[in-house]
């Protein structure tokens, strides 16, 4: 748990000041006095990182460092920092012109958070340092869940005849449900290697969730163009579509975040129902294939998260006791 503490600015010299730390933070923190440390502003808040002595003499940063080449593929780059990101690498050097490096990291800053950029003077190198956010993994499924119900509500929206101010709306979702997928991710992977046991099922099992949630969020977006494009005629089977998709969408998150069993298996029992309703539409009005195979792509990343939720209510003794063991009336 993140530990709060005040202390007084001193001046140090003429041009520079001063902040003492408490001695157990630093002794929990390997940071001895004559070490080096990190200083990384933010604009409106100083982030202080410890900067390890490494075998030789020279310093390294606590974690896993790696270097990468401009002279590579932009999007080669770009995958590869965004792995380091999710790996829990701490500082990646990349060797670049600063302008190039500079537009990668602008990019990346829209996905990544907590990514900072650190520029030597005169030197060919920039150090790309990931520093840790203190949440957990429970609080950014439930936020990428708040934003999926957003994003359904501006599809109804775009439907009704809202569209450019709407659209653009929708478009700005895509960057916040990356840079949620990826710390889930990085947080999740960081307590697989702390944890064991149901506990680390459990971490496994979100990744799933993440997975899957980031994946409905796609679906969506892409229906947009769709709708955005929508003709008259097509309008009402559109709606019927939509109706389909937040039905069992809105359930799905439910049941996820709720650990409720009984809508869990509801999801099950009723998909292939569903599915069965969605292509009759397709039968009826081919133009909104695009559309309803986005539908039926949802209602299988729903599915995944309906059968991950009735695993996790199986492993857990209180939940397994209600539901998997006969009530006997007296």
């Amino acid at each position: 748990m993140p530990e709060y503490d005040k202390r007084k600015v001193i001046r140090v010299g003429e041009k520079s000041y001063a902040v003492t730390l408490p001695r157990k933070w630093c002794s929990e923190l390997g940071i001895k006095p004559g070490d080096v440390v990190d200083l990384i502003y933010y604009g409106s808040s100083i982030v202080l990182k410890p900067v390890l002595k490494a075998e030789g003499g020279g310093a390294r940063d606590r974690g896993m460092q790696l270097m990468l080449d401009m002279s590579r593929s932009r999007d080669y780059l770009m995958r590869e920092l965004i792995a380091c990101y999710v790996e829990g690498v701490t500082r990646v050097r990349i060797k670049g012109n600063e302008a190039d490096v500079s537009k990668l990291v602008n990019y990346l800053q829209r996905k990544l958070i907590g990514l900072v950029a650190v520029n030597e003077v005169s030197s060919s190198f920039t150090d790309v340092i990931f520093t840790d956010v203190s949440i957990d993994v429970n609080s950014i499924l439930k936020r990428m869940m708040s934003i999926i119900k957003v994003l359904l509500t501006n599809l109804y929206e775009l439907v009704d005849g809202a569209r450019d101010d709407v659209y653009y709306s929708i478009m700005s979702i895509e960057d916040e449900i990356d840079r949620l997928y990826f710390l889930g991710l990085r947080v999740c992977k960081d307590l697989c290697t702390k944890l064991s046991g149901e506990e680390l099922l459990n971490s496994i099992d979100a990744i799933s969730i993440l997975k899957d949630i980031e994946n409905i969020a796609d679906s969506l977006l892409r229906c947009t163009e769709v709708l955005r494009n929508l003709k008259k005629p097509h309008i009402s089977s559109a709606v019927k579509i939509l109706n389909y998709i937040e039905k069992v969408v809105i359930d799905t998150l439910h049941s996820c975040s709720e650990n409720a069993i009984e809508k869990a298996l509801n999801i099950l029992a009723s998909n292939n129902e569903l599915r069965e309703s969605i292509k009759k539409i397709s039968a009826r009005d081919p133009s909104l294939n695009t559309l309803i195979n986005e539908a039926l792509l949802i209602l299988s990343l729903c599915r995944d998260i309906a059968e991950v939720t009735i695993g996790k209510c199986i492993r857990n003794k209180a939940c397994r006791c209600k539901h998997f063991y006969p009530r006997i009336e007296a």
